[in-house]
């Protein structure tokens, strides 16, 4: 998967595997919130995507609420 990925940021799916782990999210929306927190975004606009608190700094705002 690394070599199909390699646009990603260095650690995006090491830091998804741990989110994957810890908070139990689908590997594939957690592989959207790493990728987000190892390139230093701040707001991550999805109505499917579940955030939570140990996501900090990042926020994930629903735009339809």
């Amino acid at each position: 998967l690394c070599s199909i990925w390699s646009c990603h940021p260095p650690g995006v799916l090491d830091r998804a595997r741990e989110l994957h782990l810890a908070h139990g999210v689908s590997f594939w929306d957690v592989t959207i919130l790493a990728s987000c927190l190892e390139s230093c975004v701040d707001v991550l606009y999805s109505e499917d995507v579940p955030g939570t608190d140990a996501l900090s700094p990042l926020q994930v705002l629903n735009p339809f609420l």
